[in-house]
């Protein structure tokens, strides 16, 4: 069973790992790749935004391009998501060719020591779990994030048994969405006739967070925001603090964003009947409220009155959790995004 602390939830993207060492070759390096996917591109991109070093990821569908241009999906978390987005799009939208742009980080040994070498020694979370695939859960949790200002704020999110925190540690989201938007969407535009009026947005977990952030700060960024299962709790609930000048835009006729909102019915905690439930288990997570914070922000949303255009919608996925949530979500917001199954 996978913890079910509120760790858990920034930690999605980490792999399980068991004890230090076991099943693994001695060196525990980056294994070779092997299987490639037909019809893709990767760019290493260096920000001159932030000084950051990405990985851009872009798969182009088979189909010729439509009048207008190809619809976009781009992607948080592209070092664990980009496979699977690509392949449920292909899968669905043959009517629609859509291209997947994912975001994600280098794997090479020098970007790897970079983030790690504040962070050594690495807290038992991580045992077992070779550096290239620590390396990026260290860095999403700083380019994901909402800043946390040092003291109170910062000390309860260690409390909670984050990966220690620091001072700098958090608040690169802002710098990331402009990174997309004025390099990344480029670089696309350069490969691909873009069809400007279907770009889509989709991350998972903190990276549901930053869509509904996103959605909040740039509705005009993106024509549909798919958040899934977004970590809404980050530091007292942060990213609603500009939902009231959203709805304001949304009243008055200048915002119009389609938007999503997903979640997994296991993310209100275990079953009780489970062995995995406990009443320390549960306050864990009654604390980060993923089901209700999400479902409420749905409800709020869809009750704005806006312009024609404007569409909120909620899914909630039963039995299933925080870590396959994100595919439930993928077949859920590609319907939802292009009307295919």
């Amino acid at each position: 069973m996978w913890i079910a602390t509120p760790l858990a939830f920034l930690l999605a993207a980490l792999p399980a790992s068991g004890a230090a060492g076991q099943d693994r070759p001695a060196d525990a390096g980056r294994p070779p790749a092997e299987v490639s996917i037909a019809n893709t591109r990767q760019i290493e991109l260096k920000s001159k935004i932030n000084g950051g070093r990405y990985t851009i990821d872009i798969a182009l569908p088979f189909a010729d391009r439509p009048a207008k241009g190809y619809a976009v999906v781009y992607a948080f978390d592209g070092y664990i998501s980009f496979a699977s987005v690509a392949e449920a799009v292909r899968a669905a939208s043959e009517a629609t060719p859509v291209v997947v742009v994912s975001i994600g980080y280098p794997q090479d040994e020098s970007w790897t020591d970079s983030v790690l070498k504040t962070k050594r020694p690495l807290p038992p979370t991580y045992d077992g779990v070779p550096d290239w695939r620590v390396a990026p859960s260290y860095r999403r949790l700083y380019d994901l994030s909402l800043p946390v200002a040092p003291g109170a704020d910062l000390d309860a999110l260690n409390a909670m048994g984050l990966p220690a925190l620091g001072d700098g540690d958090t608040g690169g989201l802002d710098d990331l969405l402009q990174i997309i938007e004025r390099e990344v969407k480029p670089l696309v535009r350069d490969i691909v006739p873009v069809d400007a009026d279907k770009e889509v947005l989709f991350g998972h977990s903190l990276g549901g967070m930053a869509v509904v952030h996103a959605a909040f700060v740039e509705p005009d960024a993106f024509d549909i925001f798919i958040a899934s299962s977004p970590s809404i709790w980050w530091n007292n609930r942060q990213v609603l603090r500009d939902e009231a000048a959203f709805a304001a835009a949304v009243r008055a006729g200048k915002a119009a964003p389609r938007i999503l909102i997903t979640v997994g019915s296991k993310e209100a905690g275990p079953d009780p009947s489970s062995p995995a439930w406990s009443p320390e288990a549960q306050a864990a997570w009654d604390s980060v409220g993923m089901v209700r914070n999400a479902h409420e922000l749905a409800e709020r949303l869809r009750a704005l009155p806006g312009r024609p255009g404007y569409e909120v919608e909620y899914a909630r996925f039963d039995k299933v959790g925080h870590r396959l949530a994100i595919w439930a979500a993928l077949a859920r917001g590609i319907d939802f995004a292009f009307g295919l199954e």
